[in-house]
């Protein structure tokens, strides 16, 4: 299993959610298997937090799943992946 971070930009609510992905591939295809958000930088003052609770990383990453996150990333993670390969 690798691990890599990945940034959401949530631009509804004016914030970049920082994740560290854990993802396998396997026959050119990625799976993600855990995405953890680990901190929220606000914008445009540019503050960052921490994620400490897991109420709040399930809270981010069920907004982040409903925005088609999961299926956007593993998409750009398949698509570098590959181009990479070649």
């Amino acid at each position: 299993m690798q691990t890599m971070q990945a940034n959401w930009e949530d631009e509804e609510n004016n914030r970049i959610v920082a994740m560290a992905v854990q993802y396998t591939v396997d026959a050119n295809e990625v799976k993600l298997h855990d995405v953890t958000p680990t901190s929220v930088t606000f914008r445009p003052q540019q503050r960052t937090i921490r994620v400490h609770t897991a109420a709040g990383a399930r809270m981010l990453r069920k907004q982040w799943r409903a925005t088609g996150g999961y299926e956007h990333l593993e998409h750009e993670l398949t698509q570098s992946l590959l181009t990479g390969a070649q």
